[in-house]
């Protein structure tokens, strides 16, 4: 395992959460298991997305079961479970804290506004406009939010359904199905192999919030994947260069 099995885990430690956007927990979408009722189940989903294309993602060079586990198991739940970090198998438990960190840093500077919207369903809680916010005021939650329809932005809210969602996951798996693995050495391979998984998930969450718990929903999910990986790399320099970090990172 080296810095790429790192980021690549990073970049799609919360893909299971595009896929909840379909509303199909407890389903399958061309093949990859959406997990329903577990805790922090987007974490198992994103490791069955992994899994899914284990084939392609080892001939890259990575290390398939490090990247599954850390992406499925970046969470501290105090507690059991196939989510949990504290729960990670001992020699990836490091690294899972790794991408849990990362994950915190990346969401911490969410402005702190009430969470939830009523009835109004999650998977329909589209991304907010950070320029309706420059009047200063609390505003309608209807007013600047945004749908993406296949890397396209539109206000239409007709367009804001289920249905759409779901030929969005679609057509990500297909195109991530058929991206060309570089043969090269290992290294080479594993940063081509990321730059294009970086501009797939740009094209396809960087209008999707990556957290619908939030009252202003202005960090998309590709924003928000991007600067955890770019953190947990940075992460992963400091554990491999300073040893004695592995404890403060919940390492025995």
């Amino acid at each position: 395992m080296n810095k790429y099995d790192i980021v690549l885990a990073g970049l799609l430690h919360d893909i299971g959460k595009f896929f909840e956007k379909a509303n199909i927990k407890g389903q399958s979408m061309a093949g990859i298991e959406v997990v329903s009722g577990v805790d922090h189940g987007h974490g198992v989903t994103s490791a069955n997305f992994i899994n899914h294309f284990s084939d392609k993602i080892s001939k890259a060079g990575f290390d398939v079961e490090a990247v599954a586990t850390m992406a499925q198991r970046h969470h501290e739940l105090r507690g059991k479970g196939p989510a949990s970090v504290e729960d990670a198998p001992v020699k990836y438990r490091p690294y899972c804290y790794i991408i849990d960190k990362a994950d915190t840093l990346s969401s911490s500077e969410r402005l702190s506004f009430s969470k939830g919207e009523g009835n109004q369903a999650y998977q329909l809680r589209r991304i907010t406009n950070v320029f309706s916010l420059l009047a200063g005021k609390r505003y309608s939650q209807e007013a600047g939010v945004y749908t993406q329809v296949y890397g396209k932005v539109s206000s239409d809210s007709s367009l804001n359904n289920v249905a759409t969602n779901k030929a969005m996951v679609e057509a990500f798996v297909d195109e991530f199905s058929k991206i060309d693995v570089p043969m090269d050495t290992v290294v080479n391979s594993q940063r081509v192999f990321i730059g294009k998984v970086n501009q797939l998930l740009k094209k396809y969450t960087w209008c999707y919030p990556s957290d619908t718990t939030e009252y202003i929903r202005d960090i998309s999910l590709y924003n928000h994947l991007q600067t955890t990986a770019a953190i947990a790399g940075v992460l992963y320099d400091d554990l491999t260069t300073n040893p004695e970090y592995k404890r403060g990172l919940g390492s025995d």
